[in-house]
Formats: structure tokens, sequence, C-alpha cells
């Protein structure tokens, strides 16, 4: 049985592919290796198998763009970056708002820091203070 593509849905198949292509490259901390691989298949694909070239360089920003957008979610504060390596005591104020709730009996709220004290055993007291 042949699976007929339109050359529309081939693409658009291809778009996802490699944006999820990039994704991946930043999530096993290769992305130079990634980007090789990935550039090794659109040659093949435009040497072999006659692919337009202003549809690989398409390709290849989608590529792109799926690197930044996972270099982006990735990027940690480095205030809580240190929290996580120590004990930490976070004052604050919980606030919440009824514009937030997913149901009528559930309320979402989160934690607006306004001082946060960092403890470590050998170490001095290190406080960040937020006055917004």
């Amino acid at each position: 049985m042949k699976i007929n593509f339109s050359q529309t849905k081939l693409f658009t198949i291809l778009l996802s592919l490699s944006y999820i292509a990039g994704l991946i490259g930043v999530f096993i901390f290769n992305t130079i290796i990634s980007l090789v691989i990935f550039g090794i298949c659109l040659s093949l694909l435009i040497l072999f198998f006659n692919f337009d070239f202003k549809k690989s360089i398409i390709l290849l920003f989608i590529f792109f763009l799926g690197i930044i957008r996972a270099q982006n979610s990735l990027n940690i504060d480095t205030t809580l970056k240190n929290i996580t390596s120590y004990n930490a005591v976070i004052k604050g104020r919980v606030v919440s708002s009824k514009n937030i709730s997913n149901s009528k009996d559930k309320l979402k709220f989160y934690l607006k820091a306004s001082n946060v004290k960092l403890l470590d055993a050998g170490k001095e007291e290190n406080e960040y203070n937020n006055t917004n």
C-alpha cells in the first residue's frame, strides 16, 4: 500500500520535526552536535531528494527557533539557583486572585517574596530584599 502525501502536508511534518530536533538538541545539552546532524539531514534532502533550497532555509530557521525557545525556557534566575543549594527562609505575602482560578471551588495563589535569607552552615547569612 502506497501512502501519498501532498507536499504541503509533508512540509508541515518536516517543520514540526525540525522544531522538535531543535528542542532535543537543547535538552540533551549537545546543540552543536544536533546542528551538525540536522545540517547533514538537510543536505541529504537537497542532494538526493531534490528538496527546495528555500524550504530547507525555512526548516533551518525553525530549527534555530526551537533552540532559542528551549534555551529561554530553561533560563533560571540566579537567585533561585542560589536558593536551591542552601537552606532558605523566604518571607512574603500570599497573593491570590479570583481571575486566575480554574474552578469555583479552587483558588490559585502565589507567594510574592519580600525577603529571602540564605542559610549556610559554614558561611554568613546572605539576605536578599525585594521591595516591589
